[in-house]
């Protein structure tokens, strides 16, 4: 058995494993014990000829993780990592010598940060770039091939960047809705749903009949051929189901369009392209004159405003979204600050100002 201790004139912590001496390279206790676990787990792999999988390429290992996301995660998961994993094989071309999974640091994980910001890459998507990596090296721990998850540690960049969410006003709502009524009927029922419910493009459009419970007013998020929601249910390790309540006159809409079977939205009974309504909406609100309505995202941004707006609690807005972070939900908390004005007006009565006058 190993054991950690300090040197006399020495910050850090060291270990003594079978007469050799290692430094620890840290000041932390809990953090030295970590490390001298792993050392005697090593150590016990190498006795016992058990594979060290530490050894493992680099791409090896990221070829066998997208391997592992095309069976057990969404298309748009896989999609996205592999993106990630592109970017940063990009970057390790400055790194020949980073070959193995074992090669990979804290410190070489901050320049990729640096890397990426020198590329004019928004903060935003410097984030979820580290955030992708932490995930990553995540399942390398669970799979044996490092002892630690060198991401762990790694912060992320203040984000001073990004643009203000961009949501309908109920003004701006009637507007879109009187417009798309008049002129584009066929796409009413659709966007008057992404409005009410706050679903995703990828689930209102993968949306069955079979998901519906009119009896109960609720909509079924939930994985189906060709579907898998988003977020992992932590007890199951599966895509996690989500409920959605539906009010009586989204229920009446949808009543009046049931079908037996098959997919609730389709254009002329086939799927939708993949720019068709994005480009729909974008008509609407030039019709309406609402700007910088560009996104379907925009009016899952809408849903949560609203929902704020009449004194909906943020937590239930976060399962109502199926957001998996509340901080995710609680841009929305701060959001709507220009229906707060009547609000703030009413200290006005401190002073013994009376608005009926």
């Amino acid at each position: 058995m190993g054991k950690i201790y300090k040197r006399r004139g020495s910050p850090y912590w060291y270990i003594r494993l079978h007469n050799r001496r290692y430094s620890t390279y840290t000041t932390l206790k809990t953090k030295a014990e970590d490390l001298l676990h792993r050392k005697e787990h090593e150590l016990w792999q190498r006795r016992h000829s058990i594979e060290d999988k530490t050894n493992c390429q680099l791409q090896e290992f990221f070829n066998r993780y997208l391997e592992w996301l095309k069976t057990n995660r969404r298309a748009e998961t896989l999609k996205s990592y592999r993106s990630i994993i592109n970017e940063f094989n990009v970057f390790l071309r400055s790194y020949p010598s980073v070959r193995k999974v074992r090669d990979i640091s804290p410190y070489l994980l901050e320049e990729f940060k640096t890397y990426r910001r020198r590329g004019h890459a928004k903060a935003w998507t410097v984030n979820n770039n580290i955030k992708g990596l932490k995930t990553i090296f995540n399942k390398a721990l669970e799979w044996g091939y490092v002892y630690d998850n060198p991401a762990k540690t790694v912060g992320y960049i203040e984000i001073t960047d990004a643009k203000p969410i961009r949501y309908l006003s109920e003004k701006e709502y009637k507007k879109f809705f009187e417009v798309c009524k008049q002129d584009f009927a066929e796409y009413h029922s659709i966007f008057y749903t992404f409005c009410h419910t706050g679903m995703r493009r990828g689930e209102i459009l993968s949306l069955n009949w079979s998901d519906i419970d009119f009896k109960q007013s609720m909509i079924y998020i939930r994985s189906k051929d060709g579907f898998r929601p988003k977020g992992i249910d932590k007890k199951s390790k599966q895509a996690k189901t989500r409920v959605i309540p539906i009010h009586d006159h989204l229920k009446s809409m949808l009543y009046k369009l049931r079908q037996p079977s098959g997919k609730v939205f389709t254009y002329k009974g086939q799927p939708y392209s993949h720019n068709r309504l994005r480009r729909v909406l974008m008509r609407i609100a030039r019709q309406a004159g609402i700007k910088d309505l560009t996104r379907l995202h925009e009016l899952r941004h809408s849903y949560a405003t609203f929902l704020v707006k009449h004194g909906v609690d943020i937590y239930k807005v976060k399962e109502l979204l199926g957001h998996s972070d509340i901080r995710d939900t609680m841009r929305y908390a701060h959001m709507p600050t220009e229906f707060m004005k009547e609000d703030v007006k009413k200290l006005e009565a401190l002073d013994g100002i009376d608005k009926k006058r």
